[in-house]
């Protein structure tokens, strides 16, 4: 018998099947691809069983079960190869509100085939986070509160959480063999494109007015934890939700400090973080 011929057509609303769980697609090159989808996110990598780590997982150990920390040293795309081939990539997705906000070697693991698992390649994970012009790109969902900050409370005229965008391009000397884009979001008006930031002095008091209310309690230096130590401040952009408004936010300059104690430093526990708006000093709740 013949071999039948495949036919593609182009993906959209309505040829997807929703949610879409490693559908097989091509690019317009003929390249294939696998597709995921959900209510959050959108992937397409190169292989079904594709898994990308980080090389700083792989500094660890035990990226997967039993492997031994180790550098990853077969890359062969350099990082500036990498950013330019992700600068292109966003120039056709017509997103440059999308900037960098983080640049690491990583591999791709193949988790389908026998362990341990076999590398389909190795090169340069990039992370974008939607930043304004000037602003610094920050990762700050990926800290969670202190729990030494008293003042935190729902809030009932927020509804729910606004998490970070951001989207994630691995890319070898291959080229991209994975993209992945978390809670898409869409620009809809400016609302000030130059709003006049509050003085830094102001800002450094309301951050002390802040610790006042929220450490009433805390005693550096009774309290096991040690002293509480800043270290990081940048100024970035966050989402800021709208009370009584469940379907938009707005995207403001804010001060993004890391902030960990004595104690937590010495047991190598992550930072965390404090938010403040850059307008006015209010404290930025994301989980209010």
């Amino acid at each position: 018998a013949a071999a039948q011929e495949e036919t593609y057509v182009p993906l959209d609303a309505e040829t997807l099947d929703f949610p879409a769980a490693g559908r097989y697609v091509r690019t317009e090159e003929g390249e294939g691809a696998y597709l995921r989808a959900g209510n959050t996110f959108l992937s397409i990598s190169s292989h079904r069983g594709g898994s990308v780590q980080p090389e700083s997982w792989v500094l660890l150990g035990n990226a997967f079960v039993g492997e031994e920390p180790h550098a990853l040293e077969h890359v062969v795309i350099t990082e500036e190869e990498a950013v330019a081939a992700g600068e292109a990539f966003l120039e056709r997705l017509g997103r440059p509100d999308f900037r960098l906000a983080r640049s690491e070697k990583a591999r791709m693991l193949d988790s389908n085939s026998e362990y341990p698992y076999a590398t389909l390649g190795e090169g340069y994970l990039l992370t974008y986070v939607v930043s304004a012009e000037g602003a610094i790109p920050c990762l700050y969902d990926e800290y969670s509160d202190s729990p030494l900050l008293a003042f935190l409370q729902k809030q009932e005229q927020y509804d729910r959480t606004w998490f970070q965008e951001t989207l994630a391009l691995f890319f070898t000397e291959e080229g991209l063999r994975m993209f992945t884009w978390d809670n898409p979001q869409a620009l809809v008006a400016t609302a000030n494109e130059n709003a006049a930031l509050l003085p830094f002095d102001q800002v450094q008091q309301h951050v002390r007015d802040l610790l006042h209310i929220g450490l009433p309690a805390y005693d550096e230096e009774a309290d096991a934890h040690g002293e509480l130590v800043f270290t990081r401040m940048a100024l970035t952009s966050v989402l800021q939700r709208i009370p009584n408004q469940s379907d938009e936010a707005l995207l403001v300059p804010a001060w993004m400090l890391l902030l960990t104690t004595q104690r937590q430093q010495e047991q190598g526990l992550a930072e965390s973080v404090l938010l403040i708006n850059a307008l006015d000093g209010n404290y930025i709740n994301r989980w209010a």
